[in-house]
């Protein structure tokens, strides 16, 4: 996909991008301390045609950490981790919505141009 619609179309993959991964994040924080709770995590790869970045999948990582004293197993969510991905998703959120700032006065110098010429 080319031209403005182009431009649209991979923001928008951008931004479902970005929403993936702070949901992912924000929902492994929300567990940090739940027993038994596996972190969760958004898996990207490029949309086909290289028109953006599109979620392949939301995957739980198996690795165990450790049981509380009952015997528990714990949560191995790393909050270092999902707070650096938490910064992740708010600066690719930022840059797709400058793409649509871009795109959308890209939008409306072309209609300018249109509106602008010539009449009979």
């Amino acid at each position: 996909m080319s031209g403005i619609n182009g431009i649209f179309s991979t923001s928008l993959s951008g931004f479902n991008a970005a929403g993936a991964i702070i949901n992912t994040a924000a929902s492994n924080i929300a567990n940090l301390d739940t027993n038994g709770y596996k972190s969760r995590r958004a898996n990207l790869t490029n949309a086909p045609d290289n028109a953006g970045v599109q979620v392949v999948s939301i995957t739980a990582d198996p690795m165990p950490i450790g049981t509380d004293d009952q015997g528990e197993e714990l949560s191995n969510v790393d909050l270092p981790t999902d707070i650096v991905n938490l910064k992740l998703g708010d600066i690719l959120y930022n840059a797709n919505a400058a793409v649509l700032r871009v795109a959308d006065q890209m939008t409306g110098t072309l209609l300018d141009i249109f509106d602008s010429g010539p009449r009979n």
